[in-house]
């Protein structure tokens, strides 16, 4: 748990309360890149955060929300801090989420503005989709090195797309050939309005986010999509928990 700012998506540059929740459903990077740390499965990027998300400790949604007082973050979501809910794939464990604002709206009478980050394979509940105010989704493509069957849920892209302004969809480039994936297995087949859609180049450090951010944003421009950065690889370079 840690307070920053949103470095990715529509919302990237607001003020953040990020909780990361242990665990995944899917392996970016390939199967076995959590043991080696290398690419497998023709995978070009592997994901950033997994030496965290593969970690943690137990925390009762009271106990989390008992932390939030001591570091004086319940003011900070009052003043409009956005409280998000990352990973690992969050949507595994919905009904903590659940527990959690609701011991806010309990103890001091609000609800935040909540984020959540999601790959798009675990179908929201209908209650999660009540509280909250955008879902980041993050659909994985082939350079991921998961395969169809894992990567891609159309029924849960179409439920989240039919939220409207309340999901986007944000896609990792690691090169231009990308974009013809992005065009062919989800904007003609799943019909998501070009206006939801981010592209968001591939990178880990730096000096990469430099070289793919040009490839990524003249795909942009002749494409006329939403352009990512990663901020918190911009301000800080290789570093998670910021």
């Amino acid at each position: 748990m840690f307070h920053s700012i949103q470095g990715e998506g529509a919302t990237q540059g607001t003020s953040s309360i990020f909780i990361r929740l242990t665990a995944c459903n899917l392996q970016c990077g390939g199967v076995g890149t959590i043991k080696d740390k290398q690419l497998h499965n023709g995978a070009t990027w592997r994901c950033d955060s997994m030496e965290v998300w593969t970690k943690g400790n137990i925390y009762t949604p009271e106990q989390v929300v008992d932390l939030f007082d001591k570091n004086k973050w319940i003011h900070k979501l009052k003043l409009g801090t956005h409280l998000i809910f990352t990973g690992g794939e969050p949507l595994l464990q919905q009904q903590p989420i659940l527990d959690i604002l609701k011991h806010i709206k309990f103890l001091y009478g609000f609800k935040p503005f909540v984020e959540v980050e999601t790959n798009g394979t675990i179908m929201p509940r209908k209650s999660m989709l009540n509280n909250v105010e955008l879902f980041n989704c993050s659909p994985k493509l082939s350079n991921s090195g998961e395969t169809p069957n894992r990567r891609i849920k159309p029924d849960v892209i179409k439920r989240l797309a039919e939220t409207g302004d309340k999901a986007i969809f944000k896609f990792v480039i690691s090169r231009e050939e990308d974009w013809n994936e992005i065009q062919s297995e989800w904007i003609d087949v799943m019909n998501i309005p070009r206006r939801l859609i981010y592209l968001m180049p591939s990178a880990d450090n730096d000096w990469i986010l430099k070289q793919n951010s040009k490839i990524v944003s003249e795909l942009c421009i002749e494409n006329n999509i939403n352009f990512s950065n990663r901020l918190q690889i911009q301000l800080w370079n290789k570093t998670t928990g910021v």
